[in-house]
């Protein structure tokens, strides 16, 4: 990303071109940093991040195209801390996970997000669900988290270690954790 740019492709990334994000003026000149897209269909998507200034961050970012990347929507998110990754099941349920613990869902497609109360106190850096109902979210410290009520409710996993996780990926009955040092956590259902 530079200077508030998305850039998309069409042709399976043999080119890219640009596609400006949707930023308030209020933001102008400020440093803009995008961490995570997910894509539920080929024109329903959504970016997180964070703006800052001087080195602080004052807001976080999420944005949504319903264009394939053609134009991008600014929506609100209920917090203002910075936004690191996202996950959607399908176009209306999603998540999304940042500094201090902070947990957003939506069921409605990012219209409207609410902040979910969790144990943990750390950045949460990934998230991911299986299927409707159960998630993991892991992050700073070896911070691990599961759901089973669709995002609603967390609890924190034992964890074998302190290094930042990363990374997750669940394919099935078997999940992945990577971070910090070499870190790999694997567990199965």
């Amino acid at each position: 990303m530079a200077g508030n740019i998305i850039f998309v492709t069409h042709d399976n990334g043999n080119q890219w071109e640009p596609s400006r994000t949707f930023l308030p003026s209020e933001f102008e000149g400020a440093d803009v940093e995008l961490y995570s897209v997910r894509f539920s269909s080929k024109k329903k998507g959504w970016v997180v991040g964070s703006v800052s200034r001087r080195d602080r961050v004052v807001d976080s970012i999420l944005v949504y195209t319903d264009d394939a990347g053609q134009s991008w929507r600014r929506q609100r998110a209920p917090s203002r801390t910075e936004l690191i990754h996202i996950d959607f099941r399908d176009d209306k349920k999603g998540w999304a996970v940042g500094e201090r613990g902070t947990i957003l869902r939506t069921s409605d497609g990012g219209e409207s997000w609410s902040a979910v109360v969790t144990p943990a106190k750390a950045t949460i850096l990934s998230v991911q669900f299986l299927n409707d109902d159960d998630g993991w979210a892991v992050g700073r410290g070896g911070t691990i988290l599961r759901t089973a009520d669709q995002g609603r409710t967390w609890v924190q996993e034992e964890s074998t270690t302190k290094q930042n996780l990363y990374a997750l990926n669940f394919n099935k009955k078997i999940g992945w954790a990577v971070g910090g040092d070499g870190t790999v956590l694997r567990y199965e259902q």
